[in-house]
């Protein structure tokens, strides 16, 4: 709750293609929130072994919050790859969702 912010380091492991990185928070009922907390970016593109950053930006409206008592978020990123040239190709996008607690 003392913190502005939080930051987390994502990479592309490809030696080959880029990705697109999207990233977002949900409230316990698995909704998509845009506050009291926010992920910057919301998409990036990352480049073939490249690293960049994620960060998690708490709103004036995170005063509202209990204090007292923990409150869980989840924090999706997916990984989303270029389409392919070649057809009949299966792709997956990746997502990654972990438990976020605001205290």
């Amino acid at each position: 709750g003392s913190e502005k912010s939080i930051a987390l380091n994502i990479t592309n492991d490809s030696t080959t293609m880029p990705y697109l990185a999207q990233g977002w928070i949900e409230d316990e009922q698995g909704k998509k929130i845009s506050s009291p907390l926010v992920v910057v970016p919301p998409l990036q593109r990352l480049e073939p072994q490249g690293k960049s950053m994620i960060r998690i930006n708490a709103l004036p409206d995170a005063a509202s919050l209990p204090q007292d008592r923990e409150t869980v978020f989840y924090f999706s990123v997916r990984e989303v790859p270029p389409k392919s040239d070649r057809p009949n190709v299966m792709q997956l996008a990746l997502h990654t969702k972990i438990k976020l607690f605001y205290r």
